[in-house]
């Protein structure tokens, strides 16, 4: 995928929305998204620091946001 990815909302998890890397389908056909966020790290001197996390959420965890282009994130299917 070239430039940045397309963001989507994260409305359950504190980092609020990230950076969708990847789809992937599981061998239930279910499916999970591979975001990348960024968590505030808190406390002393690296309290302004940030630390990329990068995690799968099942699909219904993310939200698409207006404008974004999802096409070109690839999908990942059980098998694969």
């Amino acid at each position: 995928m070239q430039g940045e990815p397309p963001v989507v909302k994260l409305p359950g998890h504190p980092a609020k929305a990230g950076y969708l890397i990847a789809w992937r389908q599981k061998s239930d056909r279910s499916w999970e998204a591979q975001v990348q966020y960024v968590m505030d790290v808190p406390g002393g001197y690296r309290a302004h620091l940030e630390k990329p996390y990068t995690s799968w959420f099942q699909a219904h965890e993310v939200e698409p946001v207006e404008g974004e282009d999802y096409r070109r994130v690839p999908r990942i299917r059980s098998g694969s």
